[in-house]
């Protein structure tokens, strides 16, 4: 019998206040601070006497501070405008931290499938946002990007034994920016049909990866260069 086992905890507290400029304009300046523990990590199994043997990892701990910045106006009565700017931590899960492979042919949970020591992930975050009201509808055009350090991803691969392993690594940086459109209206067409749909492009690719040179450049994994969707409601 094998297996790993690990705790997590995360203490944060929230600050933000609102200061209006003018009858149309607001700035709001806030900041998040974490505390993140991971304790209790290990890996278990049976060495050939048939005996438990554990090792154990170091408790590890971080601290964050995440700042905060939003300017919202209302340029008319239907068109409002938002910039939004900060940070923001994201740690590692348990599952990311210790959920290791198990081989089946050697019959060890395999003690590089894991890295216990994962980083966590630090982005930069900004957004403008515009919305524009109509007699029964609604137009949101959003533009936005993201520089993240130490992005948390999973990699898959195959094993000495023909087995797909995979586990979770940090990419030192990667950038996303894009566009979205959000459209929503009421009684579209006929009424009591409600109308909801959006379409968004999107540049997100690996700027450094050390541990695999050929992502740089690339189209970052899972994240589709355009996606859609809609719904109505009758």
């Amino acid at each position: 019998n094998a297996g790993t086992f690990c705790k997590t905890s995360v203490f944060g507290v929230f600050v933000e206040d609102e200061i209006s400029l003018s009858d149309r304009t607001e700035l709001t300046l806030g900041v998040r601070a974490d505390r993140w523990r991971a304790f209790d990590g290990g890996l278990g199994g049976l060495n050939s006497a048939n005996q438990k043997v554990i090792t154990r990892y170091d408790t590890r701990s971080q601290t964050s501070v995440d700042p905060k910045l939003s300017l919202q106006t209302r340029v008319s009565e239907t068109l409002s405008l938002q910039l939004s700017l900060g940070t923001a931590t994201r740690f590692p899960t348990v599952g990311e931290l210790y959920q290791g492979t198990f081989d089946p042919v050697a019959q060890i949970i395999l003690p590089d499938s894991f890295d216990p020591n994962l980083k966590a992930e630090k982005s930069k975050d900004i957004s403008l946002i515009a919305r524009r009201k109509f007699a029964r509808s609604n137009l949101t055009l959003s533009a936005f990007g993201q520089d993240i350090d130490d992005a948390i991803f999973s990699f898959q691969g195959i094993n000495q034994f023909g087995n797909t392993v995979s586990n979770y690594k940090n990419i030192a940086r990667m950038k996303q920016y894009g566009v979205e459109a959000i459209y929503e209206a009421k009684d579209f067409v006929i009424t009591g049909l409600d109308l909801n749909g959006s379409v968004s492009w999107m540049d997100a690719k690996t700027v450094e990866n050390p541990a695999n040179r050929a992502a740089e450049g690339v189209q970052f994994p899972r994240i589709p260069r355009w996606r859609s969707n809609g719904s109505d409601m009758g």
